[in-house]
């Protein structure tokens, strides 16, 4: 979940919806077809949602009320266990089989890949000063 201008936006079985923090209000602003019930890693950057759907970025205005057609990028790991979005880039940590070194892969928010970094056992978190 990711909270903009007082509404937190969340990830349901139903798809993408919106709660009203004054009012506790819910909304559902995006019903997902089957293939994005597996959405996860959600967060706003720059009034853009972002998330992933198997190896796939996906990103959509915050108004949305439809899924997303195409992927932003897809990556070349197989489980995404980190994911955050600032600054323009987005942070990719791969999960690896969990017990050798892994990655994690930078890329601008039009979806090119800046780098690919070698890391260790099982990064799972991006920090910001």
């Amino acid at each position: 979940f990711d909270i903009e201008e007082d509404v937190i936006y969340a990830f349901t079985s139903a798809g993408l919806q919106t709660i009203a923090l004054g009012s506790g209000t819910v909304n559902t602003q995006i019903e997902f077809s089957e293939d994005f019930k597996d959405a996860s890693y959600l967060t706003i950057e720059n009034n853009i949602i972002y998330f992933i759907v198997g190896t796939s970025v996906y990103q959509s205005i915050l108004s949305a009320s439809e899924e997303p057609d195409t992927p932003l990028l897809s990556y070349s790991g197989s489980y995404a266990y980190g994911f955050a979005v600032e600054d323009d880039r987005i942070y990719i940590a791969d999960g690896g089989d969990f017990s050798s070194d892994s990655f994690v892969e930078i890329y601008n928010t039009s979806g090119t890949l800046l780098e690919n970094i070698t890391v260790g056992i099982a990064p799972n978190g991006f920090y910001f000063n």
